[in-house]
C-alpha cells in the first residue's frame, strides 16, 4: 500500500542556501557579499548609516570582510564591497 501525503500539511522546503552551523542545533548560517555600484558611489556618512542599521537589526550579523574603495574624481565619496554572515534559527 502507498501513501500520500497530507494535502493539509505542506512539505518543507529544503535549505539549499544555508549552512547548519556546527555545535548549535537549529541555527542555520547564510553568506551574503554587497556590492555598491561602481558609477553609484556613496558618502562616507551613507556607509556608516548602513553600518550602524545593519548593527541595530534584529538577526545575528557578523561582518567577514570590509572592502572600502575611494572614488578617485571625488574623495568624499566610496564604493564598497561587504561580506557578511547572517544567523538563522527558522
Amino acid at each position: 500500500k502507498t501513501t500520500t501525503p497530507d494535502p493539509a500539511i505542506p512539505a518543507a522546503p529544503p535549505i539549499s542556501q544555508v549552512k547548519a552551523v556546527d555545535g548549535i542545533n537549529g541555527v542555520y548560517q547564510l553568506d551574503i557579499t554587497i556590492n555598491t555600484d561602481a558609477k553609484k558611489p556613496i558618502s562616507y556618512v551613507q556607509l556608516i548609516d548602513f553600518l550602524g542599521r545593519l548593527e541595530q537589526n534584529r538577526r545575528t550579523a557578523q561582518i567577514t570582510n570590509l572592502t572600502i574603495t575611494p572614488n578617485p574624481m571625488d574623495r568624499g565619496s566610496l564604493t564598497f564591497s561587504l561580506q557578511l554572515t547572517i544567523y538563522i534559527k527558522p
